[in-house]
């Protein structure tokens, strides 16, 4: 193995875990920036306040985890973007399609659109959409929610206007009404830590040089 390709693979590795916050558990997303697991929401998608809260209370599935705050939800946000501030506003647009529904596809989908017809033809629209209750009641028993929105947009000419978008909405909602486009943000305090040990990283790298060093003395002999 050439030792520059070597080289930049090792960086290219460290560089990508050392920026990453928010791994995949199976059942649930980590952030490693809060020690949070979030429970994804294909287990909570469709349930009412009242079945999700029973839910919690009942099985051993759901032990641990409560219903998160908005905050606790833009803070995970914000650390699977690294870079991105979000303010205070209840919506932030994002000029990142590709993050935005990685993003989307870790937490699970809760509605995929995909309709030529939304904007004016020959445009076709692909919206995938992550939504769901946050521990903030609205008014009179209602909810709020978040919701993650990856869209693209594309042109007939081949040209792509690409965007995400999360925002805070009121839901008209009761406690005992469910809509099966909305699951809820369930959150726990990590039992096991998803990140990589530094003496991972440093195994993985005394791994491939070895490789790397048997190759060269093999092409010498």
């Amino acid at each position: 193995m050439n030792f520059k390709l070597l080289t930049l693979l090792v960086i290219t590795i460290f560089s990508t875990n050392l920026n990453a916050a928010v791994f995949d558990g199976g059942n649930f997303v980590q952030d490693t920036n809060t020690q949070l697991d979030w429970l994804k929401v294909s287990f909570t998608q469709g349930k009412s306040f009242d079945e999700v809260s029973s839910l919690i209370a009942n099985d051993s599935f759901y032990s641990g985890y409560q219903l998160a705050g908005r905050e606790q939800v833009k803070t995970l946000f914000n650390n699977y973007y690294g870079e991105l501030a979000i303010g205070s506003g209840s919506s932030i647009d994002i000029l990142n399609y590709n993050k935005t529904f990685g993003f989307v596809n870790l937490l699970g989908l809760t509605r995929e659109i995909q309709d030529s017809n939304i904007i004016v033809l020959p445009v076709s629209v692909d919206r995938y959409f992550t939504t769901g209750y946050v521990a903030e009641p609205y008014v009179n028993n209602k909810h709020r929610i978040a919701e993650f929105v990856a869209r693209d947009y594309f042109v007939s000419v081949g040209a792509t206007q690409d965007s995400g978008k999360f925002s805070y909405k009121a839901s008209p909602y009761d406690d005992d009404e469910a809509n099966e486009l909305i699951s809820s943000f369930l959150v726990r305090s990590s039992v096991v830590s998803l990140e990589p040990e530094p003496s991972t990283y440093a195994m993985m790298v005394l791994g491939l040089f070895g490789i790397a060093g048997m190759n060269r003395r093999n092409k010498q002999a």
